[in-house]
């Protein structure tokens, strides 16, 4: 994969973030996790350190809300995966190409 140029204005700094594809229980449909919560991403690292838990395509992650503005809180809590034979399908090719977000391209196109 080749790294593309920076397009950011001089002076300041480029947001990090992680994406990846998930299966939203809700939707029954495989869609874009992009996070840009610091919090979020620390407790995603750290629950990726546990050995009780490891790779997130071991378990579910169940993300709440609560303040708004500054005051904005999340949290991550895992739960046991309970996955059944279509999402696990669905998982296997979920059809999203991560690397059309660094070029600012559509990942499901």
């Amino acid at each position: 994969m080749n790294k593309p140029e920076a397009v950011y204005q001089e002076g300041t700094r480029p947001r990090k973030f992680l994406a990846c594809a998930v299966w939203n229980y809700a939707t029954e449909s495989v869609q874009l996790w992009e996070i840009t919560q610091s919090s979020l991403i620390n407790s995603l690292d750290d629950i990726t350190r546990d050995p009780d838990y490891g790779h997130p395509n071991r378990y579910d992650l169940k993300i709440s809300r609560t303040g708004e503005g500054l005051e904005t809180q999340y949290r991550l809590i895992p739960h046991p995966a309970n996955m059944s034979e279509e999402v696990e399908a669905a998982m296997q090719n979920p059809g999203v190409n991560l690397e059309a977000l660094l070029n600012g391209e559509d990942p499901f196109s």
